[in-house]
């Protein structure tokens, strides 16, 4: 359960991207680097990974297909502002009317001093689009630039 967790996770992360030419691609490889490392890191070892290399890189395709720039550029600016300024267990939500696609970013913990000595927060996101939702769980920690970056 912890490994799909992980590939929604990755899919959810495809909003934070926006560099790729196509957004199919985007999510297949964002999707397949994530179920590799989460399919290695639940126990499979290289069979998990290469397992979960293959579903998660099916299931951001199917995100990417749905996402376009416009909505992962909503997606970022909701994230990094819900990171900074909300209380933890509120909400922040992003919508496109041009796509329909939309999402909501919830901070789940208080700002915490991890242990390479970043200041970072736990959070659950939800990412809907093209008729599938996603939603997952993940660490941000703030960067010297102020700015919040997923680093799980």
């Amino acid at each position: 359960m912890r490994g799909m967790k992980v590939l929604a996770a990755a899919a959810a992360l495809l909003a934070l991207v926006g560099a790729c030419e196509s957004k199919q691609t985007t999510g297949t490889l964002v999707g397949a680097v994530g179920g590799g490392v989460a399919g290695h890191a639940v126990g499979g070892g290289w069979l998990g990974a290469g397992i979960g290399a293959l579903i998660g890189g099916l299931v951001g395709s199917q995100v990417g297909k749905h996402l376009d720039r416009e909505d992962a550029a909503r997606a970022e600016q909701t994230n990094q502002a819900a990171m900074e300024k909300n209380s933890t267990g509120q909400a922040s939500t992003w919508s496109n009317p041009n796509t329909g696609a939309s999402g909501s970013v919830t901070p789940t913990t208080n700002a915490y001093v991890a242990q390479g000595g970043e200041t970072c927060r736990d959070f659950q996101q939800t990412v809907s689009a093209g008729g599938t939702s996603d939603t997952a769980r993940g660490r941000a920690c703030k960067q010297a630039d102020g700015s919040w970056k997923v680093v799980n």
